[in-house]
């Protein structure tokens, strides 16, 4: 088994090159995972709009926190689930 090994670092990549990278990436990949969550937006599934509602709240609530780090403020953040009522 053998482990994947990180990409060379490259050491004469400026600070600003290597926020430029890591946030072409991280954001492409945010991108990535929020259209597979709004492929959960079709019949095959069963939802609630309670479930949509929490869902794009906690999403909108992580973009809002993103915003605060940027604008230096600093916050916690939590985790996410539904929970099914009997």
């Amino acid at each position: 088994m053998s482990k994947r090994k990180a990409p060379a670092v490259n050491k004469d990549e400026t600070k600003r090159q290597k926020f430029i990278r890591l946030a072409e990436k991280r954001t492409n990949n945010a991108l990535k995972y929020l259209a597979m969550i709004g492929a959960l937006a079709v019949p095959s599934y069963e939802y609630t709009k309670a479930d949509a509602d929490a869902i794009t709240k906690t999403l909108q609530d992580a973009v809002d926190r993103v915003k605060d780090r940027f604008d230096g403020k600093h916050s916690e953040v939590s985790g996410f689930t539904l929970t099914e009522k009997k």
